[in-house]
């Protein structure tokens, strides 16, 4: 396999190269603290699935192996040279681990923050379906409403003469509220606004007796327009029926899903009273409703955009303070790692003078393998701010406007010492 090509961009070939030897040895929470500094350096977008994502994919992969032979290597000299000294070894110890239970402390916390930041995603969107849940309910009383008032009903007659049904549903309070609703529904327009309010109701109720003695109402309803071939009425029940018996089926027991399916087959069995079709959404009740609010937020999507756009607002505000957060960690995890490097160190200089002369050709070789933290950034921050100094003299761009890649301490804008907050379900 053909190797991945290498830029021909000196400068930034070398930039590519250093940055895969750091991540190389220090792990790819050095390459996620980069991608968050320079996410709008154009210099680096090869961290980014740019151009050179492959040469620089494969570097880390040669640096690591390479990286990984040297330690072994040194690690069997190692063994040998300080196998006679354990007490030197150990005499920074407590600290040592101190400082690693530190570092654990601070990855925890960024995995906590992480966890946090998806769960308040979960919030807001349970947030934001309800909200939308209220501004459809919102818009549809209205349209009712303006139907209603052009075609010359009262929906206030309308609630008054079902409400015996939905109170009782006796056989005298259906026919009453059948024969009232058939002699108002002498159009197509007058029979649309009827519907569309028995609908209202049944979605509106939280309670699956009233929504189940409307849907009776609706079942003479059809009986009595496929019997007295009333074709305007009966598309208008059609159209309806399906919300309506889908939303009584997802809220309902098991014993109370048993009066539905009864009512169901007894449509099945009458060919002139729905279609097919209609009947075969009423066995997917969830799939069919799902489709039905689908279908209403598209309607009312000029009303219920402005709750994503608050959504997408306060998420992002959130998420800003999650990262902000991580570099803050990261930054502290490098500075508690460079002590950690200056203790080890000095633990060595503790030697006596013969493992000690033993042990300047080991730091020597080490030191080929794996660069303290400081050096590394000050390494990074002088070839990227070459590139910038360069970029500057061809296009004349005042150095104040330079990018200063992994500067953490200007970035004041929140309190970034501790985690974002746990979220509060009450927001």
């Amino acid at each position: 396999m053909d190797l991945p090509e290498a830029p021909q961009d000196t400068e930034l070939r070398n930039i590519i190269d250093k940055l895969a030897q750091f991540v190389a040895r220090n792990g790819p929470d050095f390459e996620q603290m980069t991608k968050n500094k320079q996410k709008d350096n154009p210099k680096f977008q090869f961290l980014f699935g740019g151009e050179y994502y492959n040469y620089y994919q494969y570097k880390v992969a040669a640096e690591q192996a390479i990286y990984k032979h040297q330690q072994q290597t040194n690690g069997s000299d190692q063994n040998s040279n300080w196998s006679t000294s354990p007490v030197q070894m150990q005499v920074n110890q407590p600290e040592i681990d101190r400082i690693v239970k530190q570092q654990d402390v601070l990855r925890e916390q960024i995995k906590q923050s992480e966890q946090n930041l998806t769960a308040q995603h979960t919030v807001l969107v349970q947030q934001q379906q309800a909200q939308v849940e209220q501004v459809v309910a919102k818009c549809e009383m209205a349209d009712l409403q303006k139907l209603a008032d052009n075609c010359g009903i009262s929906l206030t007659e309308v609630y008054s003469i079902l409400q015996p049904i939905i109170d009782s549903c006796t056989k005298d309070s259906i026919s009453n509220g059948k024969s009232w609703f058939l002699q108002h529904a002498s159009d197509k327009t007058k029979a649309d606004c009827i519907v569309e309010s028995l609908l209202y109701k049944v979605l509106q109720s939280s309670n699956f007796p009233s929504k189940l003695h409307v849907i009776y109402l609706v079942n003479d309803l059809l009986h009595h327009s496929a019997r007295k071939n009333a074709n305007d009425l009966k598309q208008a029940l059609e159209r309806v029926v399906v919300p309506m018996f889908c939303n009584a089926s997802i809220a309902a027991t098991d014993e109370q899903r048993l009066k539905l399916d009864k009512l169901l087959k007894l449509w099945e069995s009458k060919m002139n009273y729905l279609d097919p079709k209609t009947l075969e959404k009423m066995h997917k009740p969830l799939q069919s409703y799902q489709q039905y609010q689908a279908d209403q937020m598209a309607k009312y999507a000029s009303d219920i955009s402005s709750l994503a756009q608050q959504t997408k607002l306060t998420f992002d505000s959130y998420q800003a303070q999650h990262q902000a957060f991580v570099c803050h960690a990261m930054q502290q995890i490098m500075d508690l790692q460079q002590q950690k490097q200056n203790l080890e160190q000095g633990s060595q200089a503790q030697l006596p003078s013969v493992q000690q002369q033993q042990t300047v050709t080991q730091s020597q070789t080490t030191a080929n393998s794996v660069l303290p933290l400081e050096t590394i950034q000050a390494t990074l921050q002088q070839t990227i701010q070459s590139l910038s100094q360069s970029a500057g003299t061809t296009t004349q761009t005042p150095t104040s406007q330079q990018q200063q890649p992994f500067s953490v301490q200007n970035d004041n804008f929140m309190n970034v010492s501790l985690p974002p907050p746990v979220i509060n379900s009450q927001v």
